[in-house]
């Protein structure tokens, strides 16, 4: 069977109502996946010692993403966010 026919045949199982569904349900998933991943707000600060309404130095947040475990990869996510909104 080659390529086209099973391209042929995946895209007959999908009616046009269902695609739209599904790519309408992506782009959701993909507007709002910062809110799944951050589960417990406060955490890293809380983690890092760093009072609440102030904000985490850049120093502090860099050495804790340098770990493995679970502050290190809410660091990271930290440092990936502060580039999203400079």
């Amino acid at each position: 069977m080659g390529a086209g026919a099973i391209l042929g045949e995946v895209s007959g199982a999908f009616t046009g109502a269902r695609v739209g569904a599904l790519i309408g349900t992506i782009s959701n998933m993909a507007k709002n996946w910062i809110q799944g991943a951050i589960k417990k707000p406060g955490s890293l600060r809380k983690t890092l010692g760093v009072k609440e309404g102030e904000t985490i130095p850049a120093k502090k947040l860099a050495a804790a993403a340098k770990g493995s475990g679970v502050t290190a990869r809410r660091a990271r996510l930290a440092q990936t966010l502060k580039k999203l909104h400079p």
